[in-house]
């Protein structure tokens, strides 16, 4: 089994943070996933950042959910009904 380790930051990272996470990013040298705030702040320190389309969270518009036929959105349709 081939486990990859990160670093999860739980806030925006700022220079201070980064700074701090240094000594843990040699152990663990990705840090996943970020805030779109927290970018220039890696790029700043010519780390390397990337973007995968299969790591985003996809939300469901409420409107597209309540419409939704069929029993795909069923069990998340009856939440907002709630």
């Amino acid at each position: 089994m081939n486990i990859k380790k990160y670093i999860m930051p739980l806030a925006p990272v700022t220079s201070e943070i980064l700074a701090k996470l240094h000594k843990y990013m040699q152990k663990y040298p990705v840090c996943f996933p970020l805030e779109e705030s927290s970018l220039p702040v890696f790029t700043q320190k010519n780390l390397e950042v990337s973007y995968h389309e299969g790591d985003s969270d996809y939300i469901y518009s409420k409107d597209k959910m309540s419409h939704y036929p069929g029993r795909k959105l069923h069990k998340k349709r009856n939440l907002l009904k709630q």
